[in-house]
């Protein structure tokens, strides 16, 4: 599919558009003492991250998209992504070194947030908060979101993942201030069951296993 890639006559590869294509490699030697031989190789052509759902739909109110950012109020959000999921959208085993979020606002907003990875063979929340124990600081500080992608730099943490293994975001918003552009930020989502959980509180800091509120609430957007 030249669509997706091609290939010169000197057998360079060169990537065209995000896809999957198979090119045929054939080896036909003059001399009649070797052996004719054809390989198959598959291309996989992305931009080197793993989109996770179709995200056609925006949160209501800040309140119900895969983190939560209603007004004044602390929160603490857990999501799990597995690895069957991640596989298929082309991710494969290394460092983590990115995660993006998907903003639905036109305007620019500034929300202070800590921000955890961590793995687990946990296959859904909120059965019970996934433990602390999992979960490594990647990032902590003011996080600026724009239209479209805000991408969230966690390089420095080093976290490898392996492949097999289920992965864990968690978000803690480390202010109950209201935020600096729309007061109800919202973000695209997909509706998927039992992968996502969070809690809030309009007077302190939220614990990692969210034991300073009575429950997690689960719900289908991540």
């Amino acid at each position: 599919n030249t669509g997706v890639a091609t290939v010169s006559n000197s057998g360079v590869i060169t990537a065209v558009a995000e896809g999957t294509t198979t090119i045929r490699i054939e080896y036909a030697p003059s001399n009649s003492g070797y052996c004719h031989k054809i390989l198959y190789l598959t291309v996989n052509v992305n931009d080197g991250c793993a989109k996770i759902g179709t995200g056609a739909t925006a949160s209501s109110s800040g309140t119900y998209g895969g983190i939560y950012t209603y007004v004044n109020y602390y929160a603490y959000t857990q999501q799990l992504y597995t690895a069957a999921e991640l596989t298929a959208a082309g991710a494969f085993a290394g460092t983590l070194s990115s995660l993006a979020l998907h903003y639905a606002e036109t305007s620019t907003n500034a929300l202070s947030f800590e921000v955890y990875v961590g793995f687990t063979s946990q296959t859904a929340v909120p059965t019970s908060w996934i433990s602390d124990a999992n979960l490594t600081l990647v990032y902590s500080g003011t996080i600026s979101f724009i239209n479209e992608w805000t991408s969230i730099d966690i390089s420095s943490a080093g976290l490898y993942w392996d492949g097999t293994s289920n992965i864990l975001v968690a978000m803690r918003r480390t202010s109950n201030t209201t935020p600096s552009g729309t007061s109800y930020p919202d973000f695209y989502y997909t509706s998927v069951n039992n992968m996502t959980a969070y809690c809030s509180n309009s007077s302190s800091l939220i614990t990692l296993d969210g034991n300073n509120v009575s429950t997690s609430t689960g719900t289908t957007t991540r």
